[in-house]
């Protein structure tokens, strides 16, 4: 199953969801205060209050222990911290899990991400 495919991936997850849960796709109308928007209804706008977003789509930081050899530098260990920047930004394409009666949304991935 291609998963850059639209009707493969919501396939997909609605095979894991199950009932009680549908995968809708949506747009990022805004990263700050975020809010989507959904495909097929351009009047349903999501508020930051109804989403809940995987971390992996957000702007975070991860401590990461390295050894090994760097170029110009040689041999080198420790600990160093990773930041990674990005985030949700406004006009993404998001597949998200729709449940508790379509109160609330997990944003699940970006679409080519």
């Amino acid at each position: 199953m291609n998963l850059n495919d639209k009707t493969g991936f919501k396939q997909l997850f609605q095979t894991m969801v199950g009932e009680g849960g549908t995968i809708v796709e949506g747009t990022v109308t805004s990263a700050s205060p975020l809010s989507v928007t959904l495909a097929n209804d351009p009047k349903a706008i999501i508020p930051a209050t109804a989403l809940s977003v995987s971390k992996h789509l957000t702007g975070y930081s991860r401590k990461a222990s390295v050894s090994g050899t760097l170029s110009g530098v040689g041999a080198t260990s420790g600990t160093l911290t990773i930041t990674f920047s990005d985030g949700l930004a406004a006009g993404d394409t998001v597949y998200m899990l729709s449940y508790n009666n379509g109160k609330r949304y997990y944003i699940l991935d970006r679409k080519g991400a």
